[in-house]
C-alpha cells in the first residue's frame, strides 16, 4: 500500500524549519558578524552546527567583523 502525503506537507517547509531552529540555537549571541559568518560558513557546505561551534570558538569575536571572523572560524575548523 503506498500513502501520498506530498499534499498534505511540504517538506521545503520542513527542512526550512528545521535550519531555523538549529540556527536560532546555534548562535549564542545576537552579533551580526557572528550570524554573518555562521551563515557564511554553511554557504561553503558546512554543517549549521559544525559552523557555529566554530564561530562560537573563537575568542574576542565580538570585537571582529564577519570577514576576520569567518577566516578565525575556518582556522578552528582545521
Amino acid at each position: 500500500m503506498i500513502l501520498d502525503l506530498k499534499d498534505k506537507i511540504s517538506i521545503d517547509d520542513t527542512l526550512l524549519n528545521r535550519e531555523m531552529a538549529l540556527y536560532q540555537g546555534a548562535v549564542l549571541s545576537d552579533s551580526e558578524g557572528k550570524k554573518e559568518a555562521v551563515e557564511a560558513l554553511v554557504a561553503l557546505g558546512y554543517g549549521q552546527s559544525d559552523a557555529a561551534k566554530a564561530v562560537n570558538s573563537v575568542a574576542d569575536a565580538e570585537e571582529m567583523d564577519a570577514g576576520d571572523l569567518l577566516k578565525a572560524a575556518l582556522k578552528k575548523m582545521f
